[in-house]
């Protein structure tokens, strides 16, 4: 008989102990969760307005209607990115260059004075004089000097020889306007957006998923993702007060029934369960900085584009 007893009141304790964690059931959460849906619309729809969105962005409210079309902008951007492509490299180089390959590769003529390197050192390197054409064995002459056909290498003959000397002079213009061309697209192609950008703002556009909308409309579009992003956020933090306000804690991710202790049999004191207290509802929002009613000003514009 005693045995009997001493086993019913350790069944006792044990299903004391149980039902003390029990789990939040789904009657209770859906009621929890109503309430809280209450009091996030409330919160939502006194910080996240059109207007304090539109300060947010620093724009004009309500925001004017753009005058000009997209086609008419994308005409005006091509004048305004031509002129500063145009003023960086000016046509004008293109006739630097020309000038330079002439005076680089120069085509005498019988009778000039000319001074020309027949081969890189030795006797004779170097020889000056009038030009007096090609003698009957087919050699340079210039002055009382007549340059050996072995010396009369294409570095030498460009000078004299016209076909080749246009040859030469197309080549070294061709080399160094592959280079301007190539800095005119380049910078285009880095001007081109940064103007964009600013000459749509300035005619009532903003950059919204890789495209320009109107003000109005990426003020809409910013309303309600600024709205799901505060809703989500509110919704996580005041759910959680309300679920430890109702006596839930969280553990092992559940929500279950707060512990608040056992008495032991001899009836002398209380037997504490469980580690460290958590935070009260109270200290828990006081650490987040959000009342449950409290305004919160708070726009997170962390979803635009910083590619655009």
């Amino acid at each position: 008989m005693c045995r009997f007893k001493i086993v019913m009141i350790l069944c006792v304790f044990f299903v004391a102990s149980v039902s003390a964690q029990e789990e939040m059931t789904v009657e209770e959460k859906s009621a929890i969760d109503e309430q809280v849906s209450i009091a996030v619309d409330l919160a939502v729809s006194e910080n996240v307005t059109p207007l304090l969105v539109a300060k947010s962005l620093n724009l004009k409210f309500p925001p004017d209607l753009p005058k000009k079309s997209t086609d008419q902008l994308e005409k005006e951007l091509e004048l305004i990115v031509s002129e500063k492509v145009d003023k960086k490299f000016p046509q004008s180089i293109i006739d630097i260059h020309k000038k330079d390959a002439y005076k680089k590769y120069p085509l005498y003529k019988k009778g000039d004075k000319v001074t020309v390197r027949i081969r890189p050192t030795g006797r004779l390197a170097v020889v000056s004089g009038e030009y007096r054409g090609i003698n009957r064995h087919g050699e340079l002459r210039i002055g009382s000097y007549d340059v050996p056909k072995v010396d009369m290498t294409e570095d030498v003959m460009v000078y004299f020889d016209k076909e080749l000397s246009q040859k030469k002079l197309k080549k070294y213009i061709e080399n160094k306007l592959f280079y301007y061309h190539e800095d005119r697209k380049t910078y285009r192609k880095a001007l081109t957006p940064r103007e964009r950008l600013k000459l749509y703002k300035a005619s009532g556009y903003y950059p919204f998923e890789k495209k320009f909308v109107p003000a109005d409309v990426y003020l809409k579009k910013s309303v309600e993702i600024s709205k799901k992003k505060y809703r989500e956020k509110m919704t996580v933090i005041l759910q959680e007060a309300e679920y430890r306000k109702k006596g839930f804690i969280k553990k092992e991710g559940k929500w279950v029934k707060e512990v608040e202790g056992l008495i032991s049999f001899n009836n002398d004191e209380s037997v504490e369960e469980g580690a460290e207290s958590e935070p009260s509802v109270e200290e828990k929002i006081e650490s987040e900085k959000l009342p449950v009613r409290k305004r919160e000003p708070l726009f997170d514009n962390s979803f635009y584009d910083p590619d655009f």
